[in-house]
């Protein structure tokens, strides 16, 4: 991997942050932010301390990838604290449904362009590469079959 990565640990009231080259193991940059949301901190909340992070690892490259950690002392917290701290991408209060919407949409894209796509995601091919392979996939007997679907508002018909 050619690149650093931003890993974050963040506990119940600090929050320790490393930029490291993974190939390399080198650390860049290092930090800990303490007394989150305690009386008297200037860090009123969870969000103030990786605001203090990211301003620490700027003017460095962007990182390609990011590690996060909670470790916490095991207090609960609902579901609304798990969407804001990024735990999870979504709450639903119908289950079947949003599992049954998420299925629906993962079911309406053509298998072997998911397939390429999660392909591009691990490969990350440069440009002229990555146009070369979505230029196939529009071109192949299945790109072609979302296209005519499209055009004639039908749904696709998708083989295995």
């Amino acid at each position: 991997m050619s690149g650093s990565v931003f890993v974050l640990n963040a506990g119940s009231s600090s929050l320790k942050y490393q930029l490291v080259d993974p190939d390399t193991a080198e650390v860049h940059v290092a930090g800990t932010v303490e007394r989150i949301g305690e009386e008297g901190s200037d860090v009123p909340d969870h969000e103030a301390a990786v605001r203090r992070a990211l301003d620490a690892i700027e003017g460095r490259p962007d990182p390609v990838a990011c590690g996060h950690r909670v470790v916490h002392g095991g207090e609960r917290f609902d579901s609304a604290t798990a969407l804001r701290i990024g735990l999870v991408h979504e709450v639903a209060d119908d289950l079947d449904g949003a599992v049954e919407a998420v299925v629906g949409e993962l079911l309406s894209a053509g298998p072997q362009a998911a397939r390429w796509a999660k392909g591009l995601v691990r490969e990350r091919p440069d440009g002229p590469e990555t146009a070369r392979w979505i230029a196939e996939r529009r071109t192949s007997e299945e790109g072609q079959e979302g296209l005519r679907a499209f055009l004639e508002k039908r749904p696709a018909s998708w083989r295995g």
